[in-house]
């Protein structure tokens, strides 16, 4: 699984902006492939001189992968929540 971040904050929030691949893709092979689009169109993905871009792979479990990749099909956008605060 792939997350994008711009300038230390997530871009990739949502399930549909989350690039997953198949493990096959990864046995000592480089991967070569669009993950992700920015739209300049929209003022908030638009990049800037001096933005710093992260990207953050993943191991995900068979399980998580079949998941995301349903939810994809059906097309929600939901918003990932690290879940109530601890205190």
């Amino acid at each position: 699984m792939l997350n994008l971040y711009r300038n230390g904050q997530l871009w990739s929030d949502t399930i549909n902006k989350v690039a997953i691949f198949d493990n096959e893709f990864f046995y000592g092979n480089i991967l070569r492939c669009t993950a992700f689009r920015i739209n300049n169109s929209n003022t908030w993905e638009t990049l800037y001189s001096g933005d710093t871009i992260m990207v953050e792979l993943s191991a995900i479990t068979q399980e998580y992968y079949n998941f995301i990749s349903q939810v994809k099909q059906i097309g929600f956008s939901i918003h990932f929540s690290p879940g109530p605060r601890q205190t």
